[in-house]
């Protein structure tokens, strides 16, 4: 076994937990040993080392300049961008993910010489070169590829990014507002990498009165469309409020560098048939359908490195119809289907607030419908703290469930229909998982006969109340765990590395104490 390498974990995916790949060495190795990703070569058990050597070998051939920031995770940069490669498990056989940012996005800075300045409070849109912009009453057509500096105010009319203006347009927008009756206020052809730049100190907003046709299901672009991969990038804000299909859509790839967004939508907030990255920013997302959404079930992903994300959602929050990958930032979600839905959860670090009237976690894949456990669907959870309150299940998995590590609190619905954690095929718990779950008792899914840490589960007469302290307990004392429930329930399931075999531990829910003698693995309390 390779050094620094421990047996921990079963197969099937394990995804080791990384930091934001453009930072330095010693600025990258500091967030590999912040909480949210301790103990990240701790995680991998029965791994085989010839499968590993082979797979680091390939990193370092690919990318010469790489740098091995953990057994996991390698991180390179060039003068194409910045390069994390990630080394993948799935059933033992290593696998390589990698995240690549453009190295234009990750400068702050443009070259404001050689931009065009467009000032829309002008008489007429023009540039100092008199020909890379025309207005012909419906479009401010951008001609050519380079720099533009977007200010002013737009009304009825839309920036169009046309066919043929070279690989990469810089849109800066320096105080810029749009009120259009146009589908879509910014829209870029499919030739062109657009970057969409929120300078120093400004607020920019678009606002759309054009709404969808329900009566004959046509679609529309999002406000911002790209058919292209797009950036977003800058210390600006950007306001965009819409009641049509999507505030930001791609047909490939969006990525979030840095900056401030709100979007108010009636429809999807961001979307995007490939990728979305949140690399760092702060998004607040209030949408009548998905918050987040990726379509391609073959290789969608969202990516969330370091942003704070803020959603409200009368649908779901971030849907994904392949994988989702979480190891940081701050999410807070509110929604009325699941807070985050994919074939594949990834989470493997991050502060994650989650409320649904739905599933809080789902993992699923439409195509497997007809089937009761899904082949390769699963929830697997090994960093991070989430807190979570359902009106459904708390997570529920249509294939495995894997609880390896991180802090999860549950408070799952309140009727005997749903759980705290729902699976349809295996269950693990790892060693250095933190966990209280509470909610009905009647179908209770527990953490299976072979977890590696004990956990104990405890089933209660009548239904303990809401908003008061359920405590685990050791002899001394000393409260081990602690979490105050927003439901009231008549079970709960708790785990934390601190249990002992052989120890004596109490649970304290309101004004009632039980007790248990713990043993190895599963521990059943009945009142």
């Amino acid at each position: 076994m390779k050094k620094g390498i421990k047996l921990v974990l079963l197969g099937v995916l394990v995804l080791a937990t990384f930091a934001m790949c453009s930072c330095a060495k010693k600025e990258v190795s500091e967030k590999v040993e912040s909480k949210a990703v301790e103990n990240v070569n701790d995680i991998v058990d029965e791994l085989d080392d010839e499968k590993l050597a082979a797979v680091e070998d390939k990193i370092m051939e690919e990318h010469e300049n790489a740098e091995r920031i953990t057994d996991f995770l390698f991180s390179e940069k060039n003068q194409i961008g910045d390069v994390t490669s990630i080394i993948t498990f799935a059933d033992k056989d290593a696998g390589i993910k990698t995240f690549k940012y453009d190295v234009l996005d990750l400068d702050e800075n443009f070259d404001e010489m050689a931009a065009a300045i467009i000032d829309f409070d002008k008489e007429i849109a023009r540039d100092s070169a008199g020909n890379l912009v025309s207005d012909d009453g419906e479009n401010i057509s951008i001609k050519s590829g380079g720099i533009y500096i977007l200010k002013g105010t737009l009304k009825d009319k839309r920036i169009k990014i046309v066919k043929g203006v070279g690989e990469r347009i810089q849109l800066i927008l320096d105080g810029l507002k749009v009120n259009t009756n146009k589908e879509s206020a910014i829209l870029t052809s499919k030739d062109c990498i657009t970057q969409i730049h929120l300078a120093k100190g400004s607020v920019n907003e678009i606002s759309s009165t054009t709404e969808s046709s329900v009566s004959n299901g046509a679609k529309r672009n999002g406000v911002i469309y790209s058919e292209e991969n797009m950036s977003f990038t800058g210390t600006g804000k950007l306001i965009i409020n819409n009641g049509f299909e999507c505030s930001i859509e791609s047909t490939d790839k969006l990525t979030f560098i840095s900056g401030e967004y709100v979007l108010n939508t009636k429809g999807d907030g961001i979307k995007a048939k490939n990728e979305v990255l949140f690399r760092s920013g702060n998004i607040e997302i209030n949408s009548g359908d998905d918050a987040i959404r990726v379509t391609n079930n073959k290789k969608a992903c969202v990516y969330v490195e370091n942003a704070n994300i803020k959603v409200q959602s009368n649908d779901k929050g971030i849907n994904s119809d392949n994988e989702i990958l979480i190891v940081g930032g701050n999410i807070d979600f509110d929604t009325r289907g699941e807070c985050i839905t994919g074939k594949k959860v990834n989470i493997l670090g991050g502060n994650i607030n989650l409320k649904s009237d739905d599933d809080a976690i789902n993992s699923s894949d439409s195509d497997q419908n007809k089937k009761n456990n899904q082949i390769d669907v699963y929830t697997r959870v090994i960093g991070g703290e989430l807190n979570i309150d359902s009106v459904m299940d708390g997570i529920d998995s249509n294939g495995d469930l894997y609880i390896e590590g991180g802090k999860i609190f549950i408070s799952a619905a309140d009727n005997d229909n749903e759980r705290i954690i729902d699976y349809n095929g295996i269950v693990t718990c790892n060693i250095g998982v933190e966990m209280v779950g509470v909610g009905p008792g009647a179908k209770m899914q527990d953490l299976g006969d072979a977890p590696k840490q004990s956990y104990i589960v405890v089933y209660y007469k009548d239904a303990m109340p809401a908003g008061k302290k359920i405590e685990l307990k050791d002899d001394n004392n000393s409260v081990i765990l602690s979490f105050t429930p927003n439901k009231t329930y008549k079970a709960a399931l708790i785990t934390s590395a601190n249990l002992e075999a052989g120890n004596n531990y109490k649970i304290i829910s309101g004004d009632k104490e039980l007790s248990v003698k713990l043993v190895e693995g599963k521990n059943e309390i009945k009142e």
